[in-house]
């Protein structure tokens, strides 16, 4: 083959090589919203927790709760409450078989609302609320 006959191959390589690059790099995780009073010495830890609870909400939670927006995935922005109330799991009857403490232990699900608190907010709320199960009745 020729050289004159590779270069239109060589530059749609390069093309499609950039799209590919700028398509990943859209995919990249969120970045962190540290809270304004953390010392740089805590950020390492701070964002390893971070980075483990995106992955964990990634595994666990992402196709509930994910939103799509213009034709990509989007992770909403849960209120402190909703986070808190997950550590109640039996809050939400929808959780009671996907959330259960052998598939995510507490200290992943500390990681996951650590994610979901501390990711920069998109603008999206969580959709549809979690259905609160009634209160238990007392006899």
């Amino acid at each position: 083959m020729h050289m004159r006959n590779l270069k239109p191959f060589i530059v749609l390589t390069c093309i499609t090589g950039l799209v590919l690059l700028q398509q990943c790099a859209n995919q990249k995780s969120p970045a962190i919203d540290y809270p304004p009073d953390m010392v740089a010495d805590s950020q390492r830890v701070f964002a390893q927790h971070f980075e483990k609870g995106e992955i964990l909400y990634r595994l666990n939670c992402a196709k509930c709760h994910d939103t799509l927006v213009d034709g990509r995935k989007v992770v909403p922005d849960f209120s402190l409450p909703q986070l808190l109330d997950y550590e109640m799991r039996f809050q939400y009857a929808s959780h009671e078989n996907r959330l259960r403490e052998v598939d995510v232990s507490i200290a992943e699900l500390d990681d996951i609302q650590h994610y979901l608190r501390y990711k920069k907010r998109s603008g999206i709320l969580v959709s549809p609320l979690p259905m609160k199960q009634p209160p238990p009745k007392m006899n």
